[in-house]
């Protein structure tokens, strides 16, 4: 389930471009856009005019992404394995989207794909703004 997208005028202060967070880290763009997706990373939607979008991530996002590529060499591919170890390590990680994600696909593996069964569930599932 996609995050809805909120742009604002100016990223907070001390926050790092996209451009320049891929630069600090070496990882291929395409892979880090899938990590935000499926990680929940935190960041911030500057609009630049004419279809133009920056991106912007908290300072803190380099070390979770170097301790990413280090969970990488020793959990494969396996990103569900990721996100606990990053939580426990007090990363910014959304384990609430990943949850919600894992009930949908549970859902729909059951063959409960009407609404009501995901309003049931999602309702019960608490976003990080309600702790």
């Amino acid at each position: 389930m996609p995050r809805p997208r909120k742009f604002v005028k100016a990223p907070p202060k001390g926050w790092i471009a996209k451009e320049k967070l891929l630069d600090e880290t070496v990882v291929d763009e395409r892979v880090f856009d899938d990590w935000v997706d499926k990680l929940g990373l935190k960041n911030c939607l500057v609009s630049r005019g004419k279809g133009r979008i920056t991106s912007y991530y908290p300072p803190d996002t380099s070390g979770t992404i170097r301790r990413i590529l280090e969970l990488r060499v020793s959990a494969r591919r396996n990103i569900d394995e990721w996100i606990w170890h990053l939580w426990d390590e007090e990363h910014d990680v959304d384990t609430c989207a990943w949850a919600r994600r894992h009930l949908a696909n549970g859902l729909k593996k059951l063959g409960r794909r009407q609404p009501g069964a995901f309003k049931f569930i999602f309702d019960r599932v608490r976003s990080p703004t309600d702790r």
